[in-house]
């Protein structure tokens, strides 16, 4: 009977549940900034491998500065023939985030992978009638980013983003 009034110790177990709420709370937020940050860095890396699609892309551009227009074109004989490239942006990405096969490890686990890489560029028209509504040389990619969680529960699906940049080239004079 003594044992059931005695109180010493009461407050242990509110302690420890208070302790192991504050752990699972931190760890909920760790895992948001660590997926933040991923989504961050591999779009920063996307939008560097695009702009670098885009500048490769200038050594091609024909320079209509009077005419105030410019594109992906070369002379070829007597006429201008449009020559564009999106280069290899999953090698770009893999080299500047340490990727193996579009694939980053942490340790022995994944950190996170890219897929389904799509990228569309759009030449400016050789010699429009009204050159500041025509578009410029541009670049759009998408890219799928699967970031597995931590923890490794394996009730959660690892989490699924559609990444979009858009980078393009515009002449400055």
């Amino acid at each position: 009977m003594n044992l059931i009034k005695n109180e010493r110790g009461s407050s242990a177990i509110s302690a420890i549940t208070l302790a192991i709420t504050i752990l699972v709370l931190s760890a909920g937020i760790f895992e948001v900034f660590r997926i933040n940050t991923a989504i961050q860095t591999v779009r920063d890396s996307l939008q560097t491998a695009v702009v670098d699609s885009c500048q490769e892309n200038y050594a091609d551009i024909y320079n209509g500065l009077r005419e105030g227009y410019s594109g992906g074109y070369q002379l070829s004989g007597n006429e201008w023939v449009e020559e564009i490239s999106a280069g290899d942006i999953y090698d770009k990405m893999d080299k500047a985030l340490g990727m193996q096969n579009h694939v980053r490890y942490a340790g022995n686990s994944v950190d996170y992978k890219i897929s389904n890489l799509t990228a569309q560029i759009t030449n400016s028209p050789f010699a429009p009638d009204d050159p500041e509504e025509e578009d410029k040389l541009t670049c759009i990619a998408k890219i799928d980013l699967e970031i597995p969680l931590v923890f490794d529960w394996s009730g959660i699906a690892p989490m699924n983003f559609t990444l979009k940049v858009k980078a393009g080239y515009r002449p400055i004079f």
